[in-house]
């Protein structure tokens, strides 16, 4: 009769071992199954806010552009009547040489922001290579409403404004002062419109009958860019 060889001591200890170590490996795969299954949803929770905040600025931007546009069109609707408005006397003289006008804030001020937000900078001879062709054209386009060249403004505009505008009639010279531009939006790949901001010291009424001394109403103009470059203005509105 054979006998069945028996297991020693060392041999149950040893199987005794390597089975809880192998237990110990299962749990640790069981972790990292877990730990790594974790890491996935976080990753797509994540991805999920990040689309919703993506999505949540294309909106806002949306929204702001849609605003633009409404007002752009709407622009020059609403007209303030000037029954009402007390107009100054015509200057009788060279406004430049008026020390009361000449101690107020003369420069004109750039900025690319439509509402005020970013860096503004004032546009003098020293600087004016810092500016593009279409903030220099406004620049020199406001230099006619103070010179109270009614010529040089009419040819600031092309033949579409005049197909709904008159020409302006002549005025005196315009003690403009804090003068602002703001970039406002880009309609087309050829118009872009700006906000021009700015007062009137002794307010004639020769030039805006529909607003009074020292008080600012805005307007939106949009500049028509050629493609040979030549700049003109093919709207301008008065909210």
């Amino acid at each position: 009769m054979k006998h069945k060889p028996q297991k020693s001591e060392r041999y149950e200890a040893l199987v005794e071992k390597y089975a809880g170590e192998e237990s110990v490996a299962e749990q640790e795969k069981k972790r990292y199954e877990a730990l790594l299954e974790n890491s996935k949803k976080m990753k797509r929770r994540i991805l999920i806010i990040m689309g919703c905040v993506v999505a949540i600025i294309l909106l806002l931007i949306a929204c702001i552009r849609i605003l633009q546009w409404v007002e752009a069109r709407n622009a020059g609707n609403s007209k303030t009547p000037d029954s009402d408005i007390t107009f100054s006397p015509t200057y009788e003289g060279d406004i430049m040489e008026n020390k009361d006008y000449l101690e107020l804030n003369r420069l004109v001020y750039y900025c690319s922001d439509p509402y005020g937000y970013g860096v503004t900078k004032a546009v003098t001879d020293k600087n004016r290579d810092d500016f593009n062709a279409n903030v220099l054209f406004l620049c020199d386009y406001i230099q006619t409403i103070i010179a109270g060249d009614d010529e040089a403004y009419n040819a600031c505009f092309n033949e579409v404004y005049f197909q709904d505008s008159d020409r302006q009639e002549p005025f005196s010279q315009q003690m403009l002062y804090n003068i602002k531009i703001h970039f406002y939006m880009r309609e087309s790949a050829n118009l872009v419109t700006y906000r021009l901001d700015y007062m009137i010291y002794r307010n004639d009424g020769t030039f805006r009958r529909d607003m009074g001394s020292d008080v600012s109403r805005y307007q939106l103009i949009t500049l028509r860019i050629a493609d040979n470059g030549e700049i003109s203005i093919e709207k301008l509105r008065t909210p």
